[in-house]
């Protein structure tokens, strides 16, 4: 209809009126009654069709169209390769949904697909939640989904905690309730921003401990959040300069909200080399028809194996494998932005075939390149990676890698027990508790009324604090702490009133006070953890502010070099994105 025509003239025509030679238009729409509202109508309807021809599930191809590249997907007879495969037409989660074995539930929980790994976690909270549990899963439930550290799953994990029972269960419907409140100032700091009331924007500005709760829970904010940030990301927010964009994009990493596809997708066809690699590391873990087709071109067309690396890894999320047997080329690269880039694509693409090819570079010395290498050997599912990630964990001074190896071995276990395959038994592991007991042996010499008079002046620390008398608090811990310097309680009650009054200096000093004094009592205590990483993370922000950018590197590093498996997982992933983001301002 349109080729006599042309769907230009028939645009042309609808801008401005069918004209004196309207019977050659009503001919060609089919139009036989003089009505014009019916012409117009089919003008409209003409250049609409021609418009969205290519989404049309009737239309023809156009020839000159690029085929789309089709997903290869790893070839898994298990019941967890099942279930995967089944995603490729909708039914993954239908198919998790309905598992009711918990300890099933579980070890998906651990060894899944990332839409697996979503379903187990909501499963399990609604199971907790019907009541029909014993009281043995119901433990098992709370302790794992209390110890599960994948940023990727944490806005289902803080969902399903929500069902849980008791203390564990308020606690985390009160976190909901004040992330609420934070969602409410913050829309109201964006409409005074686009109201012209605010120069500064409002998200960057947000003390990064509730900046990366909020982009870990995304999917619980209104709409004019979302739509703060797409401006932000295109740049169109007037204010947000390219470094600003691009550390936001980089903390969107884990945000998994389909509102943000357009952005993401337009990020990734501009083929700017600063923002392909985020958008692609965020577009992944979005569950949108849009993004597999948008990563797949954007694969086939890179031709640097640094970014090409990242694309293959993004897609491996999405189960297609294509880039498998490019990125394990890549492993023996000498290169270390392309080694580094090649691991982290592992995470997602790595299987038992790989093991071999993962263990030599736990040797590497580089933190964050040993933190990818551990999550890979994790994908493997294979046994000949427990012993190695065992010795890393005995032999590396770097306590902070305990946390991803505890992790990477029981997604071993967890991949092998879903195979059918009958896990080894677990090897020796450093207890943080034997150490601290350690210290508990050696405080237990001091003298009686040394020990009694320590714990009287720490109590009435704590009585002065609860009536408001902080100086006299802080003279009386300080006390405490002096008469007994291998006790770290004091110290650590001193730095979280420093902490809650909003004084990041004075805490830092007295975490670190605490640390000296006994960090494995600190590294076990999930409280102060929590509250140490929000202290280093403000006060690195506070620094860098002021231009001492290789300072705020310090104290993030400082920080990632201890054990943070009691720091929640949003907070871990704002440190390792804040200290890749310092690292490449160093170098610039």
């Amino acid at each position: 209809m349109t080729a006599k025509l042309g769907v230009k003239r028939l645009e042309r025509r609808l801008r401005e009126g069918a004209g004196t030679d309207d019977g050659e238009l009503r001919q060609t729409l089919g139009v036989s009654s003089d009505d014009d509202g019916e012409l117009a109508r089919a003008l409209v309807t003409a250049v609409g069709e021609e418009a969205l021809g290519h989404v049309s599930c009737g239309a023809e191809k156009d020839p000159r169209a690029p085929e789309a590249p089709p997903v290869v997907s790893s070839a898994d007879a298990s019941f967890l390769g099942r279930l995967t495969v089944s995603s490729e037409h909708g039914a993954e989660q239908l198919g998790v949904a309905e598992l009711d074995d918990v300890q099933t539930l579980l070890a998906v929980l651990r060894a899944g697909g990332l839409v697996q790994r979503r379903a187990a976690a909501l499963r399990l909270g609604a199971l907790v939640e019907e009541g029909e549990l014993s009281n043995e899963d119901v433990r098992g439930v709370t302790t794992t989904l209390l110890n599960v550290r994948d940023v990727e799953i944490a806005f289902e994990v803080a969902h399903a905690r929500e069902a849980l029972p008791g203390a564990r269960g308020r606690a985390a419907r009160q976190e909901s309730e004040e992330f609420a409140e934070v969602l409410d100032k913050l829309r109201v700091a964006i409409e005074d921003f686009w109201s012209g009331q605010l120069a500064i924007e409002p998200v960057g500005a947000m003390p990064p401990d509730h900046r990366a709760q909020l982009m870990v829970r995304l999917r619980d904010a209104p709409d004019v959040v979302l739509d703060h940030l797409a401006s932000v990301l295109d740049g169109s927010d007037g204010v947000s300069g390219k470094s600003n964009r691009l550390a936001m994009l980089s903390s969107l990493r884990y945000s998994g909200d389909p509102r943000l596809t357009p952005a993401l997708v337009g990020l990734l066809s501009s083929r700017n080399a600063d923002f392909v690699p985020e958008a692609a590391r965020a577009l992944a873990r979005i569950e949108d028809p849009r993004a597999h087709p948008a990563l797949a071109a954007a694969y086939e067309r890179s031709v640097v194996d640094s970014e090409r690396a990242i694309l293959a890894g993004a897609l491996g999320i999405a189960a297609d494998v294509r880039g498998r047997d490019y990125v394990r080329k890549l492993l023996g690269s000498d290169d270390e932005r392309v080694l580094g880039a090649a691991v982290e694509a592992m995470e997602s693409l790595a299987n038992a075939e790989d093991a071999e090819r993962l263990v030599p570079l736990l040797e590497k010395s580089d933190p964050v390149l040993l933190t990818h290498v551990i999550r890979a050997l994790g994908k493997t599912g294979d046994a000949r990676g427990l012993l190695p990630l065992a010795e890393l964990r005995r032999e590396s001074g770097l306590s902070a890698l305990f946390a991803d190896a505890e992790d990477a071995e029981a997604a071993i276990r967890a991949l092998m027990e879903l195979r059918g395959e009958e896990p080894p038994e677990h090897t020796e592991s450093v207890d943080l508790a034997t150490a601290s007991r350690s210290g508990m042996a050696e405080r237990a010499r001091d003298p009686a009324v040394v020990r009694f008079s320590s714990w009287f002046d720490f109590v009435m620390g704590h009585l002065w604090l609860a009536l408001g008398a902080g100086r006299r608090a802080i003279s009386r811990f300080e006390r405490a702490a002096a008469r007994r310097p291998g006790w770290a309680a004091p110290l650590a009650a001193l730095a979280l009133h420093h902490a809650r009054k909003e004084r990041p200096p004075q805490a830092l000093a007295a975490f670190r006070r605490a640390l000296e004094a006994d960090r494995p009592w600190v590294e076990g205590n999930h409280f102060a953890m929590r509250a140490l990483a929000r202290v280093f993370l403000r006060r690195a922000e506070e620094v860098e502010r002021s231009g001492r950018v290789d300072i705020a590197r310090g104290l993030i590093e400082e920080m990632l070099a201890l054990d943070l498996r009691r720091v929640p997982s949003e907070l871990r992933f704002e440190l390792s994105r804040r200290q890749e983001h310092l690292r490449q301002r160093s170098a610039a």
